[in-house]
């Protein structure tokens, strides 16, 4: 695709980013990132910055930082895809919870549990407002909220 379109080409990002999950589904997460910041740039450069498919490559340049353990870097990364999700999407999104949850995995990894439940807290109220209180994913982002406060010795608010 790239000789036909030309490098600077949307068909061509797409290809980059497939190439960059099977890169990093494969574990290879040096060409993973390779792909996805390619992708990331053409997509950025096309589209422009604040688009969603461009929140999309950060999102999948932050999974990398996660499996190579560089947390400040995926909270960065992190951060600037919902800059993006929240201002195209609106903060009620699911795809914006859903990057909120990793942001909250992040923090606790970093034993920060004062903004990984501000994370949790916010993943809680979209999906509840998106999926209703029955909802499995609600259920599993409230077993995080509960491990939060354990960990802290506070057992009243973990039940």
């Amino acid at each position: 695709k790239k000789h036909h379109l030309g490098e600077d080409h949307v068909k061509v990002a797409d290809t980059l980013s497939n190439i960059g999950e099977v890169r990093f589904t494969m574990g290879e997460l040096d060409k993973a990132m390779y792909a996805f910041s390619k992708a990331f740039l053409v997509k950025k450069t096309i589209l422009g910055e604040n688009n969603l498919e461009v929140a999309t490559m950060v999102n999948n340049i932050a999974n990398v930082y996660v499996e190579e353990g560089e947390v400040d870097e995926a909270i960065k990364a992190y951060m600037e895809a919902l800059r993006i999700q929240r201002a195209k999407l609106g903060d009620d999104d699911i795809v914006v919870a859903s990057t909120l949850l990793n942001l909250g995995d992040l923090y606790v990894k970093k034993e920060d549990n004062t903004f990984a439940m501000e994370c949790y807290q916010q993943t809680f109220q979209i999906r509840v407002q998106q999926l209703g209180k029955q909802h499995l994913d609600v259920a599993f982002v409230l077993e995080k909220i509960a491990r939060i406060h354990a960990g802290e010795d506070d057992i009243e608010s973990a039940i």
